[in-house]
């Protein structure tokens, strides 16, 4: 099964990797980045844009490497349709 990752629950994760305070929903997205397979996890083109552009810090790099990028390709309504078929909400978080 694959689980589509927003990016809140990317920016959680990578909060919980910088250190600090370990909030609820900060050890749940570390809970789910660390049990599952980058086979398992995915993020958006825009995640990984934010990721590898815009956040300067390693952990970003670990967050990339347990991920694979799901592409829309040429059917994106189709697309959409199974995502909806498969319950993936607007948020698409998994908690």
């Amino acid at each position: 099964m694959r689980y589509l990752l927003d990016k809140s629950v990317v920016r959680r994760g990578v909060r919980g990797l910088l250190g600090g305070t370990l909030t609820n929903d900060v050890r749940h997205s570390l809970r789910l980045l660390t049990a599952l397979t980058p086979d398992e996890l995915s993020i958006s083109p825009q995640t990984f844009h934010l990721l590898t552009h815009i956040v300067q810090v390693p952990q970003a790099r670990l967050m990339t490497a347990r991920t694979t990028v799901l592409y829309p390709v040429q059917y994106t309504r189709r697309w959409a349709r199974r995502l909806r078929e498969m319950r993936v909400g607007v948020k698409m978080a998994i908690w």
